[in-house]
């Protein structure tokens, strides 16, 4: 009688709840306006303070600021959940740990988005 019940064919369809709903509604949100918008800010923050200071000369400057804005926008859409744990790690290790080790909030983030990235995928194998 149970097995019965079990194996029965489902007559309707699934419902997503109001939490699902809002959750994937957030992650949208959070790829598709958050993550380039706080690349986009810091690109045009670091705009303004490159035009100033020529520490690596203004091509450089220039290309390194670009590599890094594009690399921060493609991963902000190709994996944002990682991208949270990066932007606070940026943000606490640049700020309270090493201050004076900072360059730009875009070349910081861009560091450690690579360094999250070969740390993510030097992991072992769990089985």
């Amino acid at each position: 009688m149970i097995l019965r019940n079990l194996l029965a064919p489902v007559s309707e369809d699934a419902v997503l709840m109001w939490f699902e709903r809002l959750y994937v509604g957030l992650l949208c949100f959070e790829k598709y306006l958050v993550y380039p918008a706080i690349v986009l800010s810091a690109l045009t923050n670091d705009g303004f303070a490159l035009s100033h200071r020529k520490k690596l000369g203004i091509h450089c400057d220039v290309l390194l600021t670009t590599v890094a804005g594009l690399k921060l926008l493609r991963s902000s859409f190709c994996d944002p959940s990682f991208q949270f744990l990066t932007l606070l790690f940026t943000l606490v290790f640049f700020h309270f740990d090493c201050p004076h080790t900072s360059e730009s909030f875009l070349l910081d983030f861009f560091i450690m988005s690579i360094v999250f990235h070969k740390v993510k995928h030097n992991q072992p194998c769990p089985w």
